[in-house]
């Protein structure tokens, strides 16, 4: 499974902190401080974990990765900061155990997620992957308003458990896959409520929209999630020949008419998208010392294109220069670099 990051204004780990002192500062500083939980760690020694805070307009994204671990809402804690917030947890590796107010259980193995109420008593367990590696999730906290607005049985629904395989689940992870990604900048104002909004959008599809919401969330978050998973699949996949709206269309489920028209939103059509992913994985490698005994032709292959023609007619077009001039202008670059820096030792 690819692991699901998130770009934080906020970061906290356990590695931070004075061993001696690692596991009460967690429990003081972040655990209740900040998300206004008590924890009990299985293994107070050995005890690590790492928790990122990103704020998306009404919504926060909060990723964390943990050793063995109990985290409640206590009584205390719920009288103390009046929380009243829902949380929709996101279940991504090792298992995650909940016992709400009434002792009702819910337990998630692998991917899927399930939500709790923050202003009742609950106890979530966090255990480890069998292979040892540690517990991981996404949550995203939800003002109860919002939610009750957009789901008449929302708040009962969320409580429900979620598989990993539903549309709209999958959609959401790969829409926050989004925002982990190197060098995407955080989202900041109108763009960070926007995807607060879109985030919501796909929560709503799954706990029970209205009509209306449903509506909304069809032109909005997801309309976003699938040009997102659009995307991913086009980053992934662009050096595939036989790649095309058709494919494309047939792997996640949505029409050829519709592929086209998402991908019109983004001010380049299907075909571009691929020819630049193309030309600039091509461009790339000709400049890589590494494939420099590689014919043109097999740079354009590995690249993904069939024609050579084609290719370099593209490869002109975008880049100023045929491809072979462009490598010749790399080496040449790179022995003109050498050799000042060989006159100069």
């Amino acid at each position: 499974m690819e692991p699901l990051e998130v770009n934080a204004d906020l970061t906290f780990c356990t590695t931070d902190f004075p061993r001696a002192k690692r596991m009460e500062m967690w429990r003081e500083l972040v655990a209740s401080a900040v998300f206004g939980q008590d924890m009990t760690p299985a293994d107070p020694l050995s005890f690590f974990a790492r928790a990122s805070c990103l704020p998306l307009g009404i919504v926060d994204v909060v990723r964390g990765t943990s050793s063995d671990a109990v985290y409640r809402r206590t009584p205390r804690l719920i009288a103390a900061d009046g929380n009243d917030d829902f949380v929709f947890a996101v279940n991504l590796a090792g298992r995650l155990e909940v016992t709400d107010s009434l002792r009702h259980s819910r337990s998630l193995a692998g991917v899927g997620a399930t939500g709790f109420h923050c202003g009742k008593p609950v106890t979530l367990s966090c255990l480890s992957c069998s292979d040892g590696h540690p517990y991981g999730a996404v949550s995203l906290r939800i003002p109860r308003m919002e939610l009750r607005r957009r789901a008449p049985h929302g708040e009962k629904n969320i409580l429900g458990c979620f598989s990993g395989t539903e549309e709209p689940l999958r959609l959401l992870m790969g829409y926050l896959r989004m925002f982990g990604k190197a060098g995407t900048p955080i989202p900041k104002g109108e763009l960070a409520q926007l995807a607060g909004s879109h985030i919501l959008d796909l929560v709503t599809l799954m706990v029970g929209p209205t009509r209306d919401t449903r509506w909304e969330a069809s032109q909005g978050g997801l309309r976003a999630a699938r040009l997102s998973a659009v995307q991913s699949l086009l980053g992934r996949d662009f050096q595939d020949h036989e790649l095309s709206v058709r494919k494309v269309a047939g792997a996640l489920g949505i029409s050829e008419r519709y592929v086209q028209n998402l991908m019109a939103e983004t001010g380049e059509s299907f075909t571009e998208t691929v020819n630049r992913l193309r030309l600039e994985h091509a461009q790339q490698m000709l400049g890589e010392p590494r494939y420099r005994h590689w014919r043109v032709s097999d740079v354009a292959f590995a690249s993904g294109f069939s024609d050579l023609a084609y290719f370099h007619r593209l490869f002109r077009r975008r880049f100023g220069d045929s491809p072979g001039n462009f490598r010749t202008g790399i080496k040449r670059n790179d022995h003109r670099r050498t050799a000042n820096e060989t006159s100069n030792t």
